[in-house]
């Protein structure tokens, strides 16, 4: 019976599916951009977009934070994964 609490629990949440179809968008992106020869940029920086989002609507949802590191590795950008760390410590309260 709690395991059925959980699924409904999840399924009922709003902004937990906002940020799934924001994750999963991200995900549809990246995978678009690296299979195309030269992987489109573009595509890469709306998946991080995209995975920001979906961060922004439900920061608990660990699936995003590591799409979020995926792409950032994809894009090789300024915006490092320790960054991507700082912020999720500091989202968490456990860096200063």
């Amino acid at each position: 019976m709690g395991d059925d609490f959980d699924i409904l629990d999840r399924v009922d949440n709003p902004r937990r599916n906002r940020s799934e179809r924001f994750r999963a968008q991200s995900l549809k992106l990246r995978n678009i951009s690296l299979s195309e020869e030269g992987h489109n940029l573009e595509n890469l920086k709306w998946a991080f977009q995209m995975s920001q989002q979906a961060i922004h609507h439900d920061f608990t949802n660990g699936e995003a934070w590591i799409e979020l590191a995926c792409v950032v590795q994809a894009i090789k950008s300024d915006y490092s994964t320790r960054e991507l760390l700082e912020e999720l410590l500091t989202v968490l309260g456990r860096y200063e």
